[in-house]
């Protein structure tokens, strides 16, 4: 399974990007025959820099690790939302 961040608006309202992405999510899914879950990923930049900055790292040597952090955060959000998928019996 792939998991695809779509951006959301403050108010909740669609991003311009967000038809982009979920164009990205179709074609990821077309080209590796794999299902691809979609996450509102709406403040996971922000969330990142601040996690980042309490772990030290600022300035530029945030821009390097900053999406990284942004979709380890999408993953969790994913798996947040759909645990009881994944809980053992």
């Amino acid at each position: 399974m792939l998991v695809v961040g779509v951006p959301s608006n403050p108010d909740g309202g669609e991003h311009k990007l967000a038809e982009t992405c979920r164009r990205f999510a179709r074609r990821l899914e077309g080209r590796f025959e794999l299902p691809v879950a979609l996450v509102d990923e709406q403040f996971t930049s922000a969330s990142a820099s601040s996690a980042l900055r309490d772990a030290g790292v600022t300035g530029r040597k945030q821009k390097v690790v900053l999406d990284q952090v942004a979709a380890q955060e999408i993953l969790e959000a994913y798996f947040s939302e759909n645990a009881s998928r994944y809980k053992n019996d």
